[in-house]
């Protein structure tokens, strides 16, 4: 299943085990594209919980509007993805990197308003280190993604994508997937699960 534009943004899933409680959906793969390029792993056999993509769907549905920082608007979408690597790497590798400045607001404050508003797709959604950033910005939305360079966790150039996308389009698409993974959900075959999400009967 694939909802969108993939040369601007696009959803594509697929459920190959589906649990018999919706709130763990099942097993399958989930990929955005966004600017034509893909991010998450289409191969279902890597077994992406789909449950962190529904979840991920419905936040940025109920948060429509609120996605906000003050830098959202940085023309250069490279810096926003080091600044997001550095904010939070630092910390750990460099505590005393809180007095410095990422795209104008300090270390601190910009983790903050990344976390507060809701603007990183979880890390749980993908299952190949794929960040996602979304911003709403007026009537439109502005999406930055990318791959990190393993060596230094900055992001990999060849790999980024800014696109910006009318607010109403965006939205639909997400409403739209979140519809149809639901229709596909109930078409499919059920494996027994508990109320933890624990198997009771064995994959096929």
């Amino acid at each position: 299943m694939i909802v969108g534009d993939p040369c601007s943004f696009a959803i594509e899933s697929s459920i190959t085990v589906a649990l018999d409680r919706f709130a763990f959906v099942g097993l399958g793969s989930f990929v955005v594209h966004i600017g034509g390029r893909r991010y998450g792993d289409p191969d279902p056999e890597e077994g992406t919980l789909l449950s962190y993509a529904f979840e991920e769907i419905q936040s940025r549905l109920a948060w429509r509007g609120r996605h906000v920082a003050p830098f959202a608007s940085e023309p250069h979408a490279g810096r926003i993805a080091d600044a997001h690597q550095d904010a939070y790497r630092d910390p750990i590798w460099a505590p005393d990197q809180e007095k410095e400045w990422f795209c104008g607001v300090l270390q601190e404050k910009f983790r903050a308003l990344i976390y507060s508003s809701r603007c990183e797709w979880g890390d749980e959604v993908f299952n190949d280190v794929s960040q996602v950033l979304h911003f709403d910005i007026g009537d439109r939305v502005r999406l930055i993604a990318f791959r990190n360079i393993e060596a230094d966790w900055h992001h990999d150039p060849a790999t980024l994508a800014d696109v910006w996308l009318e607010a109403g389009e965006f939205y639909r698409i997400l409403k739209e997937w979140r519809e149809r993974l639901e229709v596909e959900w109930r078409a499919a075959p059920k494996i027994k699960v508990s109320e933890n999400g624990e198997l009771l009967e064995d994959l096929p």
